[in-house]
């Protein structure tokens, strides 16, 4: 499924619509392979804890955004970032 969105000049596709039997759509997928990085600077004031805390991976915040603009102008239930 892919459309003209009025506030960007870009053909946005998601990577999966699920819809129901009448074609709305219900769900919409799409698969993101990129996060953002956040260190714990936490860990480096408490005295005892490991200081070599894994990174936090969190998904970005672009790509969060272009989910609500699928869900919205596609008027889906739900969107999710895979």
């Amino acid at each position: 499924m892919r459309k003209n969105y009025p506030y960007t000049p870009l053909r946005l596709k998601p990577d999966f619509v699920i819809c129901d039997q009448n074609e709305k759509p219900l769900i919409i997928l799409d698969a993101k392979f990129s996060f953002d990085i956040e260190e714990d600077d936490e860990n480096e004031e408490m005295e005892g804890i490991d200081k070599e805390a894994p990174p936090i991976f969190k998904p970005k915040f672009s790509n969060i955004i272009k989910m609500h603009a699928y869900k919205d102008s596609l008027k889906a239930l739900t969107a999710i970032v895979l």
